[in-house]
């Protein structure tokens, strides 16, 4: 469902949530450094349930799914969430967001970049 802004998608998203079956879980963002809420690549207290329809927002490096995949949560374990993407299911495990700053070095006629933030 297309909506005009992030605050109809948020309340569209948990009614949906909030009408399967089954036990919330809840999935907290480790945040260091500067990265403030408006860079957050998803929710820094992410709720799914078995059932949920998700987008994955970063592509795989293996290639299984890319940014805007669509899939349906399956399950979850310690450490990752089982999704089912095209008719095959595969962990989703937590991934790193860095955030950088960019500073040009004028002795080395560069531009260096380091890393400010994680997600």
């Amino acid at each position: 469902m297309l909506t005009p802004n992030n605050a109809n998608a948020a309340r569209i998203n948990q009614a949906r949530l909030d009408e399967l079956p089954g036990r919330a879980h809840v999935f907290a963002a480790a945040i260091d450094g500067e990265f403030d809420a408006k860079s957050y690549p998803a929710d820094a207290a992410l709720t799914l349930k078995e059932g949920a329809r998700v987008m994955l927002v970063r592509n795989d490096s293996e290639g299984r799914w890319v940014n805007g995949s669509i899939g349906t949560v399956e399950g979850f374990s310690k450490s990752a969430v089982a999704v089912s993407i095209e008719g095959r299911v595969y962990d989703v495990e937590p991934a790193a967001w860095e955030k950088f700053r960019y500073d040009f070095d004028t002795g080395a006629k560069k531009i260096e970049r380091k890393v400010i933030g994680t997600f």
